[in-house]
């Protein structure tokens, strides 16, 4: 093998390390795009789930403030309505 010989196969060897680094960059441009993704999902569901918690603090507000009648018929309602409140939940989970 002489001088020539080894400068091809170091410059094959080069290129097979080019296309692999090139097909590596691709891969990671696409797991950023991936991840840039998530993370907007991600903060919408932040911000949907402390809405979610805001509204749940103002019911339990409100329950607590119920639990304390002894009307019949505001208990009634508030049942009726928490079962509703169960109904539509398992609605939105289904769709």
């Amino acid at each position: 093998m002489d001088h020539r010989d080894i400068i091809r196969e170091q410059d094959e060897q080069l290129s097979e390390i080019e296309s692999s680094v090139k097909r590596i960059k691709e891969n990671a441009k696409k797991i950023n795009e991936t991840i840039g993704e998530q993370t907007v999902y991600i903060k919408e569901m932040d911000q949907g789930m402390d809405k979610t918690q805001e509204q749940m603090s103002f019911a339990m507000t409100k329950i607590g403030t119920l639990l304390k009648t002894k009307s019949k018929g505001e208990i009634k309602c508030f049942l009726s309505l928490f079962c509703l409140g169960i109904v539509l939940f398992l609605l939105l989970l289904l769709l």
